[in-house]
């Protein structure tokens, strides 16, 4: 017929892709539901790279931790951290502290200072004086000792007995949100005395904080925050914990409700 082209012998067999698509209309959902799976097994695993990672990063223990009772323990770590990061800024705008330590440097006595905190050892120049008694011990004119070692080594115990006298925890541990509120509100007052307090001649008993004409430096008010900030938090998620353990017991009784067991 005039005005139609003739066929070209063997051009539907060698090319021809609509008349396969159309002929099959469940091939994409086919192709879909196969990339989807195949990016499930990807992400599975690598979620089942990352956990086995993170078990390996871990330690046995953690596994009798509850979530609250992993972050006591990380801010107890990080807190005591801050205080010997205090305690080695004191020795630096104090070096005549460590002086009167009976050790060799002030390396050594941070060392010393900070294994007498963790195993809970008694402080030579402290006699058996520990948290509070051992604190206002430290600020008061009558100290004659290394001033910065007893001050440090009366809040580093004041923190672990307001722990119940632990620095790693778990779910057989009991923590009070009161002693941890309270070691925070210590905290406050010491920083304050810390600044105040003045021997008979009116000379600051340690220097820390400046604010001069040469310049300021409020590192120590900075780092002394951070310790009572995690104190701030971890109370009010112990007290928000077993205030909701009350909560749910006194629901049960009400509503006759048997406790959940998983």
């Amino acid at each position: 017929m005039l005005g139609q082209a003739a066929p070209i012998p063997g051009a539907a067999a060698d090319f021809d892709p609509v008349p396969m698509v159309a002929s099959n209309p469940r091939f994409f959902p086919r192709l879909l539901l196969a990339g989807a799976l195949l990016g499930l097994a990807g992400c599975s695993q690598q979620q089942g790279h990352e956990i086995v990672s993170q078990f390996g990063n871990g330690k046995p223990s953690e596994l009798f931790q509850t979530s609250v009772d992993r972050m006591a323990t990380l801010a107890m770590r990080d807190n005591l951290q801050s205080l010997y990061l205090l305690m080695n800024k004191l020795y630096l705008r104090n070096p005549n502290q460590w002086k009167m330590s009976g050790y060799l440097d002030a390396a050594t006595a941070e060392r010393q200072i900070r294994i007498a905190i963790e195993q809970r050892q008694p402080l030579a120049q402290l006699g058996n004086r520990r948290d509070l008694a051992a604190l206002s011990y430290a600020l008061s004119p009558e100290f004659r000792g290394d001033r910065v070692g007893a001050f440090i080594y009366a809040i580093g115990s004041m923190l672990i007995t307001a722990h119940g006298g632990r620095t790693e925890f778990y779910m057989t541990d009991t923590l009070d949100p009161l002693f941890i509120n309270n070691a925070a509100r210590n905290i406050e007052k010491a920083t304050w005395m810390l600044s105040q307090r003045q021997d008979a001649n009116g000379v600051l008993l340690l220097f820390s904080n400046e604010i001069s004409e040469e310049g300021s430096n409020l590192s120590f008010a900075v780092e002394f925050g951070k310790i009572v900030s995690r104190l701030d938090l971890l109370a009010e998620l112990l007290d928000e914990r077993y205030r909701r353990i009350g909560l749910n017991y006194a629901q049960s009784l009400l509503l006759m409700n048997f406790l959940p067991v998983q």
